[in-house]
């Protein structure tokens, strides 16, 4: 993982976005996925800067957005599927600050890959799913990174199940 190009030393934040970066709610991503890219962004800063323990927030946001038995599951879920496709994927990888009012608001490429292959395993899109998986692991063989995100959608897809369910029943 790694901060966008020309990101500034170590403490300092500034608002050089990667090209290929534009705004998130240009996107058509729903709230699940937006949600998904806060985790991730947590964890791809732990990869980054790993003295950041943002790791930590990225198991406590999953927790307060999803509740607990799905918090820890989904993150870990997130987590996975970043660590499949670190395995493959050759070069950096350009994230955004999850915690910047300003950052929030864009997406990189790579990110947008990222969600995408999730989006799209959720609307069983499969010919997009590969597109983006591609994409992001840069032509390598990406099966055991789609694999990992084909988890996170089950348990995703588990998830708004048991949410509806119980907005019925109250």
């Amino acid at each position: 993982m790694k901060a966008p190009a020309e990101y500034p030393k170590r403490g300092e934040h500034r608002h050089n976005l990667p090209i290929g970066s534009f705004y998130l709610d240009q996107t058509s991503f729903d709230a699940f996925e937006c949600d998904i890219l806060q985790i991730a962004r947590l964890f791809f800063k732990a990869f980054d800067r790993p003295e950041s323990f943002t790791w930590i927030n990225a198991f406590y946001f999953a927790e307060l957005k999803f509740h607990a038995p799905y918090g820890a599951t989904i993150a870990n879920a997130v987590l996975m599927s970043i660590n499949a496709m670190r395995i493959v994927r050759g070069s950096g990888f350009n994230y955004l600050e999850s915690n910047c009012q300003t950052c929030i608001k864009y997406i990189t490429a790579e990110e947008r890959y990222f969600i995408g292959t999730l989006h799209n395993i959720r609307l069983k899109r499969r010919s997009a799913v590969k597109m983006n998986a591609m994409l992001l692991c840069q032509g390598s063989v990406d099966i055991g990174f789609t694999e990992a995100m084909g988890r996170l959608a089950v348990i995703s897809g588990d998830y708004e199940v048991n949410i509806l369910e119980g907005f019925r029943s109250e």
